[in-house]
C-alpha cells in the first residue's frame, strides 16, 4: 500500500518525503507482469502501397503524397493510392544500418510548398563510431538534389543502439532533434557538454538557436534544449495548448512521457522508475529533486515508438487524446490527460491482433490517422474511420450513396394525400444501414414509432444499375404486402437523389417523387416524398411524407 500511494503521489506533482525504497520492493514496482488495460480490436485498417524495408517515419507533402524513410533501406514517395516509388536518389552517404541505427526521421521545412527542403536525421559512421546527423536537400521530380549534412551530434558512440533521431519543427521555426545515450554511455545524458541524451533545438540551417536556455552558460553545449533523456522516440507539439510531448524508452520498465519544457532536467540516469536489463539497480530514486518527473510511465515496458497527438474530425471522440506506436507490445496505445485532474491516463490498446510493432504514428493535414510497422516487410496503414467502415466496403458504384452508412435517429410528418382534412400524423425513427451480398447492395431497415406507440418497420434495398450512373431501389412495409420499386439518379450535379414512382391518388393517376438530401457534412438527411397528378409541371409537386435523418454513428 505505501508504494501503490507513493507511485500515485508522485505523478499527481506532490512531493513526499518516504524513505528510500529496499530493492525487492523496487523490483517489484517496475517488473510486473500483468497489467489490466482495456484490448480494443475494433478498428480497421487498409494497407497503403507496396512492403517498405524497416520503415521508421513518414511526412505529408502538399499534393497528398506522403514521403516515407526506411530504416534499412531508402527514401520513398507513396500516393494514395498505393503507388510506392524506388528508393529516391541524393540519399545522405555514410549511413550505418544495423538494427537501431539507418534512416531516421523525415520533416517538412515550415515553407516546403515554396522550396521543397526536407530534413533527414541519419546514423553517421560505422559499428566502431557513428553519431546522429541531418541531411538537408531539396525535393524534386527525380530525388534528392543540393544535400548536405547541417548537423552533427559533438561526439561519437560504438554500437548502432539509441541513436534517437527523432525531429519536430516548432511554431517558430526551430527544429528539435533527440538525441539518445548511446546506450553504454548513460551518464552523458547528465554531461552538459555533450549532445547524448539530450533534445537540441536548432534553425533551419542546424546551428543552435540564439535564445536556446544554455547558448550562454560555460561549459554547456550551445545547441542543447533538454538534457536527461535516455532514447526520446517521439516528439509532438500540440498546437491547441502550445504544448510540446516526448516519450522515450526506460530500461526494464520505466518508459516515459513528459512535457518538455526549455532548460529541464528529466533526471536520466540519476532518478528511473525502470531497472536494468539484468536487474540491477539504475537508480534508488524515481525522482531527483529540481528534476522534471514523468506525466505517466508505463510498467513493463511498452517500447514508445512515435507519438501523435490527435486533432481532427475523422475521430471526434479522440481529440486531444495521445496515439502512441508501441514496439514491445505490438499496440496503438491511447492516451488521455484526465480532465479533472491533468493526469495522463491510459484509455485503451488497439490493434494487438495486428501483431505487429508499430513504429511511427502520424495524423495527416485532413485527420487520418497512419502507422508505419517496424517489420522487413513494413507496411503504411490507415486506420479507417467509423463512419468509412462499411462505405470504403461497398462497390465503386454505390460508393455514392455511402453517405446512408451507419445508424441514424429520425422525426418523421406524414399528411395523408387522399385526405388532406385529417391532421398530419408524426413519428419517430431509427435507421440502420449496411452494405450487404460484399458491398452490391445497400439494406436500410427503419422502425418508426407512433405518439400513440404503434410501430411499423420497413426495408429500403439499393444496388446500381448496369449503367453505374442511376440505382433501383425496392421498399419492403410489414404494413402491407406491396413491394414499392423506384430508381434514383445518381445526385452527382447538386447532391440530391431523386427517384420516381407510379401511384394513385384519390383514385386518379399520379407520380410520385422521393428526394433524398444529404447535408455537407453527412450528418443530417432531408428524405421528401411528394406526389403530383398527370403533368409535367415541377411547380406542382404536393409534399406528403417529410423525414429527416440525423446520425448517430
Amino acid at each position: 500500500m505505501r508504494l501503490e500511494i507513493q507511485l500515485m503521489l508522485i505523478l499527481s506533482g506532490i512531493s513526499i518525503p518516504f524513505p528510500t525504497l529496499a530493492q525487492s520492493e523496487r523490483e517489484e514496482a517496475v517488473a510486473i507482469d500483468q497489467i489490466e488495460i482495456p484490448s480494443n480490436e475494433s478498428l480497421s485498417l487498409e494497407q497503403i502501397g507496396a512492403p517498405l524495408a524497416r520503415p521508421w517515419s513518414l511526412a505529408f507533402l502538399p499534393d497528398g503524397r506522403m514521403v516515407v524513410t526506411e530504416k534499412h533501406g531508402g527514401i520513398r514517395l507513396i500516393s494514395p493510392d498505393g503507388k510506392t516509388s524506388a528508393p529516391l536518389k541524393g540519399e545522405p552517404p555514410n549511413i550505418f544500418r544495423k538494427s537501431d541505427s539507418g534512416l531516421l526521421d523525415i520533416v517538412l521545412d515550415p515553407d516546403f510548398a515554396a522550396n521543397n527542403i526536407v530534413y533527414i536525421a541519419f546514423a553517421e559512421g560505422d559499428e566502431a563510431a557513428n553519431r546522429t546527423a541531418i541531411w538537408k536537400a531539396r525535393l524534386d521530380k527525380t530525388g534528392l538534389e543540393e544535400g548536405r549534412v547541417i548537423f552533427r551530434v559533438n561526439e561519437p558512440k560504438k554500437g548502432p543502439s539509441h541513436p534517437g533521431g527523432r525531429m519536430l519543427f516548432l511554431p517558430d521555426n526551430t527544429l528539435l532533434l533527440s538525441i539518445g545515450d548511446g546506450y553504454d554511455l548513460a551518464e552523458k545524458a547528465q554531461d552538459n557538454a555533450s549532445h547524448l541524451g539530450k533534445i537540441l533545438r536548432l534553425t533551419r540551417d542546424g546551428s543552435p538557436a540564439p535564445d536556446n536556455p544554455f547558448i550562454r552558460r560555460p561549459g554547456f553545449a550551445p545547441e542543447i534544449f533538454t538534457l536527461g533523456h535516455r532514447n526520446i522516440q517521439g516528439l509532438a507539439y500540440d498546437q491547441n495548448t502550445d504544448t510540446i510531448w516526448s516519450h522515450e524508452h526506460g530500461p526494464r520498465g520505466g518508459d516515459e512521457v513528459n512535457q518538455v519544457q526549455a532548460g529541464q532536467n528529466y533526471a536520466w540516469p540519476r532518478a528511473t522508475f525502470g531497472i536494468d536489463y539484468d536487474g540491477t539497480i539504475v537508480s534508488e530514486r524515481n525522482h531527483e529533486q529540481g528534476m522534471g518527473r514523468p506525466h505517466f510511465f508505463w510498467s513493463p515496458s511498452i517500447a514508445p515508438s512515435g507519438l501523435a497527438i490527435y486533432r481532427g474530425d475523422k475521430f471526434p471522440n479522440w481529440d486531444g487524446h495521445f496515439l502512441v506506436g508501441g514496439l514491445a507490445n505490438r499496440a496503438l496505445i491511447q492516451l488521455e490527460i484526465g480532465r479533472q485532474t491533468g493526469l495522463l491516463v491510459e484509455r485503451g490498446r488497439w490493434l494487438q491482433g495486428l501483431k505487429a510493432r508499430i513504429r511511427d504514428v502520424r495524423v495527416s493535414p485532413d485527420g487520418q490517422i497512419y502507422l508505419l510497422t517496424d517489420e522487413d516487410k513494413g507496411r503504411l496503414l490507415r486506420v479507417i474511420p467509423e463512419a468509412e467502415k462499411d462505405t470504403v466496403s461497398l462497390n465503386n458504384s454505390l460508393r455514392p450513396l455511402g453517405f446512408l452508412i451507419g445508424q441514424w435517429t429520425g422525426e418523421t410528418v406524414l399528411t395523408r394525400a387522399d385526405n388532406t382534412n385529417q391532421p398530419p400524423s408524426r413519428s419517430s425513427a431509427r435507421t440502420h444501414c449496411a452494405p450487404k451480398l460484399q458491398g452490391s447492395y445497400i439494406v436500410c431497415k427503419t422502425r418508426f414509432t407512433n405518439d400513440n406507440g404503434k410501430f411499423r418497420s420497413i426495408e429500403m434495398h439499393v444496388h446500381a444499375k448496369a449503367d453505374g450512373e442511376s440505382y433501383d431501389a425496392l421498399v419492403f412495409n410489414s404494413n402491407s404486402p406491396i413491394q414499392s420499386p423506384f430508381s434514383l439518379n445518381s445526385g452527382q450535379k447538386d447532391g440530391v437523389f431523386t427517384g420516381y414512382m407510379s401511384a394513385t391518388v384519390n383514385d386518379q393517376p399520379a407520380r410520385e417523387r422521393i428526394t433524398i438530401k444529404p447535408s455537407q457534412d453527412g450528418a443530417e438527411i432531408e428524405y421528401i416524398e411528394s406526389y403530383q397528378y398527370d403533368t409535367d409541371r415541377e411547380d406542382k409537386w404536393t409534399e406528403t411524407f417529410n423525414w429527416q435523418w440525423k446520425k448517430v454513428r
